[in-house]
C-alpha cells in the first residue's frame, strides 16, 4: 500500500499547512495556467518550465513543471528546510521512477496518477485527491491520460527535490 493511502499516519501542523496551501493554489491557479496566462504573466514574459526527464526511452512524453515558489521552512521540529511549490502538466504516457529528498504533499486537480511501488502494487489517486510522501520512498508515477498537479516539497537544505532512478 502506497504511504498516502496509510490510515493512522501522523498528522502534523506541517502537512495540514500544507495541505491548505495546495488547496489555495489549486482554485487561483489551475484556470489560469491552464490558459497558459500564469507563466508568462509571473515570470516577466520569459517562460521558465522545466521538463522532466523520460524514465526509459528517449520517445516517451515529457511533462512541464512550472517553479511557483521557493521558501525557507523555519521552526520546524526537524530543523531548517526549503519549501518549493511547483505545479505540473504530464501528458498521457508519461512516467518516471523516483525517489524525493524530503516529504512531498502532491494535490491532483485534473486527470489522475497511478504510483507503481517497487514491490509491484499500484495506487490511483484522481482529481481532488492528496498524496503525501515520505522522504526517501521509491516509486514509478505515471499519467495514463493527461494529468496536472501541484506540489509542495518541504526538504533539508542542499538534498534535491526530486531524484530519479534507474
Amino acid at each position: 500500500m502506497h504511504p498516502g493511502k496509510l490510515a493512522g499516519r501522523p498528522q502534523q501542523c506541517l502537512r495540514q499547512d500544507a495541505k491548505a496551501v495546495a488547496i489555495v493554489l489549486a482554485v487561483f491557479l489551475d484556470s489560469a495556467v491552464a490558459s497558459d496566462r500564469f507563466a508568462l504573466a509571473s515570470h516577466g514574459g520569459s517562460d521558465t518550465r522545466h521538463r522532466s526527464e523520460p524514465s526509459t526511452v528517449a520517445q516517451q512524453p515529457v511533462a512541464t513543471t512550472i517553479p511557483l515558489a521557493t521558501f525557507e521552512a523555519t521552526g520546524l521540529p526537524e530543523g531548517p528546510a526549503i519549501g518549493t511549490a511547483s505545479y505540473t502538466a504530464a501528458p498521457s504516457g508519461w512516467e518516471l521512477k523516483h525517489v524525493y529528498g524530503g516529504a512531498v504533499d502532491v494535490y491532483v486537480p485534473s486527470g489522475y496518477i497511478d504510483l507503481v511501488e517497487s514491490d509491484g502494487p499500484v495506487t490511483t489517486y484522481q482529481a481532488g485527491e492528496f498524496v503525501w510522501e515520505p522522504p526517501g520512498h521509491v516509486h514509478t508515477a505515471r499519467t495514463p491520460e493527461g494529468t496536472t498537479w501541484f506540489t509542495l516539497r518541504i526538504r533539508p537544505p542542499g538534498v534535491l527535490r526530486t531524484i530519479p532512478v534507474q
